[in-house]
């Protein structure tokens, strides 16, 4: 099983923890920091570097695209609800980790698309 790492406020739904666990990830919450700053940014990545995490999870765009150049990005679908909360309905995970090979810097690319269907 994959490490993960949620960024955000909230607790992770039980719609959430059942799409990670589908695309075989295990997720911890690290609560949330602003994502304004590039110091906080850096900590963080020093911090989730040190742990092994193979995976970032995070609501606010400029920082997903931050911590895209050292993790996989996971996002997740929501819809919302009648009653103004929210479900999840589907994960997606993006590579676009920079590696650098013997021959070239390249980037590389993927998408895994995981729903609850």
């Amino acid at each position: 099983m994959l490490k993960s790492a949620f960024i955000s406020r909230h607790d992770l739904t039980t719609e959430q923890t059942a799409l990670l666990t589908k695309a075989d990830y295990s997720c911890n919450s690290v609560g949330d920091i602003n994502a304004f700053s590039k110091n906080d940014t850096q900590t963080l990545v020093k911090a989730l570097q040190k742990q092994n995490i193979d995976m970032v999870i995070c609501v606010h765009p400029l920082l997903a695209m931050e911590l895209s150049l050292y993790f996989k990005v996971g996002i997740f679908e929501n819809s919302k609800r009648l009653d103004g909360s929210f479900k999840t309905s589907k994960l997606v995970i993006m590579d676009m980790v920079p590696r650098v090979s013997a021959w070239e810097y390249t980037s590389h690319y993927s998408r895994e698309t995981y729903t609850l269907e």
